[in-house]
């Protein structure tokens, strides 16, 4: 397909989610999220935001600060 697509001069674009499901993790994402303390001093799981939406507990956010976790996306 990208040899066709480069005949053609196309590009390929990849679609990626930055977010894993927070019930359910597969088990590569155990140790890969990103923490947060909460209000009693806690260490949790940063649910589902980037910062700049509502925080959904449906979805966790990967520590892309990560190089592992970088070459997990890729």
């Amino acid at each position: 397909m990208m040899k066709t697509a480069r005949d053609f001069k196309m590009k390929i674009i990849l679609d990626g989610l930055a977010k894993v499901s927070s019930s359910r993790p597969n088990k590569i994402y155990k140790d890969k999220f990103v923490y947060t303390l909460d209000e009693n001093g806690k260490l949790c799981i940063f649910y589902g935001s980037d910062g700049k939406s509502l925080t959904y507990e449906d979805t966790a956010l990967l520590n892309y600060r990560r190089k592992d976790v970088w070459d997990l996306l890729v």
